[in-house]
């Protein structure tokens, strides 16, 4: 039986199995580079009103700074204080990578979207980047302001159609 299942899954078309996604980290002096290698069933454009849905009070949507297109999207908001909050989406490709400084900032592997996140806080403790992977899409969230942490997670909550 085991053998046929296997069997049975070796004939299934790549267009036909479900999405497939790992994540490799690649530590390098002061970065470490996360690239996601996907297989499957690959986005064509991202989810119709895909985008962060809560930001939290205070900081407003810079458009000078931001860009959209059908794969990705960039989005800042910035609050009186010149703090400042950038979400980077696009759709996950092989040749995507990402690189994260590990000189001034400490990441942790987290268990977030489809595993294999990083979340990081900044040094001098007033910011935060995360990175992960959910649906075939990769986030990146750059937070230059003195959150809680609980706060950077409501707003990754957030980012969804």
């Amino acid at each position: 039986v085991l053998m046929a299942l296997f069997l049975g899954l070796l004939t299934v078309s790549a267009d036909m199995r479900a999405f497939l996604k790992r994540t490799i980290a690649i530590w390098t002096g002061p970065n470490v580079d996360i690239r996601y290698e996907v297989d499957g069933h690959k986005l064509t454009e991202l989810p119709e009103g895909y985008a962060p849905h809560y930001i939290p009070e205070g900081f407003v949507y810079v458009e000078t700074e931001s860009y959209e297109d059908s794969g990705s999207f960039q989005k800042v908001y910035e609050n009186a204080d010149n703090f400042f909050i950038m979400v980077t989406v696009r759709i996950a490709e092989n040749a995507s990578l990402t690189s994260m400084d590990t000189e001034h900032t400490n990441f942790k592997k987290i268990d977030y979207g489809e595993g294999g996140a990083y979340l990081g806080t900044f040094e001098n403790g007033d910011g935060y980047a995360m990175f992960w992977f959910a649906d075939g899409i990769e986030h990146e969230l750059y937070i230059s302001a003195a959150l809680t942490e609980d706060e950077v997670f409501k707003i990754a909550d957030g980012i969804s159609s």
